[in-house]
């Protein structure tokens, strides 16, 4: 035998639109991923000549860098 809800159940249940259900739900961010940042980083590097400079400063300059691409 199929039991009946409640009628006061039925009424009371949350009611979702379509603007609602077509709302984005992902969390995307303009972290870049630690391989973008290491590629970066080696073309700054390659590009001063692959001489001097500091690999934390190339990968902090590509980090930022990428961040503000977002």
């Amino acid at each position: 035998m199929i039991s009946q809800a409640e009628p006061s159940a039925i009424l009371s249940a949350p009611v979702r639109t379509k603007a609602a259900a077509a709302k984005p739900t992902s969390n995307v961010s303009n972290t870049p991923t630690i391989e973008q940042i290491a590629n970066l980083a080696y073309a700054i590097w390659e590009a001063r000549g692959c001489q001097g400079g500091s690999p934390e400063e190339d990968w902090l300059a590509a980090e930022q860098q990428l961040r503000v691409r977002g």
